[in-house]
């Protein structure tokens, strides 16, 4: 006996560790970085020596001004229950009453995972709510057996260190069975992730050296006050932890493209602890702009480079306003051209019948004269005879153009769209008049709108003095022109297509 005790003083003086444990290194706010530490109850970190050193690149730099901070608040965690489904149906409801109690003095916010072990058969639900966790303690039946290492190894092997921070608390009823795995390995493991074991079981020297290998607590089953105190346990570790802040050494040196480790050895009193961090794009961005004089040379920047944009813009408004007068300026100059003006003027004379315009068509028609002058008009010989159609199509401009065996307009747009017509006379005319060879039944097309002729196998249209004019391939037409395959003819809201063959 003597021996056994003091084999297990030798093995806690080896394995033992303070209280204190860094839970997280939180860069939210880098360039300060927040080391969540949680402190033995009875030795707070305030009253003790404190040393941070940060390591890159075999650079080390040691932090001289750091500040404790502490919240009075309660934080978000997972408690990991894990029960030894005993034979024992009294110790089996008593356990399963002090599961519930613990769970329902959780918050909404918390999570609890559950694992029930005897010899060889234990699940795990890793992530329920309060209400799913006293649910599926109801499911647990009774077994055999108290493999507790192993099952604490497969319990370790399934938390999560990204997870909420986790309290692991073993309920053991039952003496550990013999043939169990080897305490070294679950003590390696639990050492390496930094998480306690906490046990509320009977006496066993197998659990109280779990318990103290691990830096957990151990509360005998047999001892009214356990309960009380593994209540206070939980409400400690639900507790915000303490924050040493402090700003990182090497947040002026952080790279924008690649990540940055950074080494950290943390000593409060006669714990050391080692842990790292790593800093990115993201926390160079953050740390360049918490330098005022970066801050305001990048805002400077900014106004400037929206200063041009709003320059360039204003330039482009200012540009197309240019172009629309310039556009307006043209149109004026169309209305002094006289073909354009006659037209103009044709359109305000009211013809009252078909006749009428019929007239006034025939004697446009008669006027013109097809000659060697390309687009030539005299305006002298126009004032004398009053020739409103004055446009000439030079012999040169008839050989150049394309030439048709026949033609065909199609309506794309307009009353019947697809319908086609085949011009198959020398002169056909088109207007919303039933006389017209090409019939249009739109309010926008004038009773005689245009013509087209077939001189010389070319396809001429002409714009027969309509109100809206003749929009041939998107420019108003202003003379007699040559058509070719596939041009557009506008005629008020209707388009034909011309196809020569």
């Amino acid at each position: 006996m003597f021996f056994k005790a003091f084999l297990f003083l030798f093995i806690s003086s080896i394995y033992s560790e303070s209280k204190v444990k860094l839970e997280q290194v939180d860069l939210e706010q880098f360039p300060l970085v927040q080391l969540n530490v949680t402190e033995n109850k009875l030795k707070p970190i305030q009253g003790e020596n404190i040393s941070i050193q940060e390591t890159r690149d075999g650079i080390t730099k040691n932090i001289h001004s750091f500040a404790i901070l502490k919240k009075n608040q309660l934080r978000p965690i997972k408690l990991f229950l894990s029960i030894q489904a005993t034979d024992d149906t009294k110790k089996l409801e008593y356990i399963k009453q002090m599961s519930v109690l613990l769970i329902q003095s959780l918050s909404k916010d918390d999570r609890v995972g559950i694992q029930v072990f005897g010899n060889d058969t234990y699940f795990l639900s890793s992530n329920l709510n309060k209400q799913e966790a006293i649910s599926k303690l109801e499911t647990i039946s009774s077994a055999k057996g108290n493999r507790i290492i192993s099952s604490l190894n497969f319990l370790l092997s399934q938390t999560n260190e990204n997870d909420l921070p986790n309290l692991i608390l073993v309920f053991g009823v039952d003496t550990p069975t013999q043939d169990d795995e080897k305490i070294s390995t679950l003590v390696e493991k639990s050492r390496k992730q930094n998480q306690p074991i906490h046990l509320y079981s009977v006496y066993d020297e197998k659990f109280l050296a779990i318990a103290e290998y691990t830096g957990g607590e151990y509360y005998p089953f047999d001892k009214n006050k356990s309960v009380t105190e593994i209540q206070s346990k939980l409400y400690d570790f639900r507790k915000s932890l303490p924050v040493l802040e402090y700003k990182s050494s090497f947040s002026e040196s952080a790279n924008l493209f690649k990540k940055t480790k950074i080494d950290l050895s943390l000593k409060i009193g006669k714990s050391e602890i080692k842990s790292n961090y790593e800093i990115s794009g993201y926390h160079f961005i953050k740390s360049k702009f918490s330098n005022i004089e970066f801050f305001y040379t990048f805002m400077f920047v900014v106004l400037f480079i929206c200063l041009v944009i709003l320059y360039i813009v204003s330039e482009q408004i200012r540009k197309r306003k240019r172009n629309e007068e310039l556009k307006l300026r043209e149109e004026e100059l169309l209305k002094n051209d006289l073909y354009y003006h006659e037209n103009l003027l044709n359109d305000d004379e009211d013809f009252s019948s078909f006749e009428n315009y019929s007239s006034k068509k025939e004697e446009l028609i008669e006027e013109q004269d097809f000659n060697n002058t390309l687009y030539n008009y005299n305006p002298i010989s126009e004032k004398k005879t009053n020739d409103s159609t004055a446009s000439h199509i030079a012999v040169d401009v008839l050989n150049n153009s394309e030439k048709y065996d026949k033609g065909v307009l199609i309506i794309k747009e307009g009353p019947n769209p697809g319908r086609q017509f085949t011009i198959n006379k020398d002169e056909v005319t088109i207007g919303n008049s039933a006389s017209n060879d090409l019939v249009l039944l739109d309010n926008s097309v004038s009773p005689m709108h245009a013509k087209i002729k077939k001189v010389k196998n070319v396809f001429v249209i002409f714009d027969t003095v309509s109100k809206v004019g003749v929009v041939l391939n998107g420019t108003k037409l202003l003379r007699p022109k040559p058509l070719y395959d596939f041009d557009e003819i506008k005629l008020g809201k209707v388009t034909l297509l011309f196809r020569g063959k």
